[in-house]
């Protein structure tokens, strides 16, 4: 096997275990949302939040599986509300935990340290 077979079979297995890591962030944020307890929401409005975590975490286009003005597309697209409302959240905590980070290496440690560790607890 010549050297570009080689590096083309390593990309390739970058790029599988890329969507891997991506596929099992996805099911953790499902998880998180849809825990034990939780009012039951309908496969429908599963399948809209995950298909746009999917659209922000792998960049897949959000389909459009149903119908227009059917209940089962108003169910799928809400779903899709929320799970953009996830990411956005989501990207919310990491900012503010990498904010933490940064004052907490720096040595400041003052009121808006204070209260950016209380909004980080509060959130999580």
């Amino acid at each position: 096997m010549d050297a570009r077979a080689r590096v083309l079979i390593y990309r390739k297995n970058i790029d599988a275990g890329g969507r891997e890591a991506a596929s099992l962030k996805i099911d953790r944020l499902m998880d998180r949302a849809f825990f034990p307890g939780r009012t039951p929401r309908s496969a429908e409005y599963r399948a809209g939040c995950r298909a746009a975590l999917e659209f922000q975490i792998e960049q897949r286009p959000v389909p459009a599986p149903y119908s227009a003005g059917t209940t089962a597309a108003d169910t799928f697209f809400a779903g899709a509300e929320e799970g953009h409302a996830i990411w956005r959240h989501k990207q919310d905590v990491d900012i503010t935990h990498t904010e933490i980070a940064a004052q907490q290496s720096s040595g400041r440690n003052d009121a808006l340290t204070s209260q950016v560790n209380r909004n980080a607890k509060v959130s999580t």
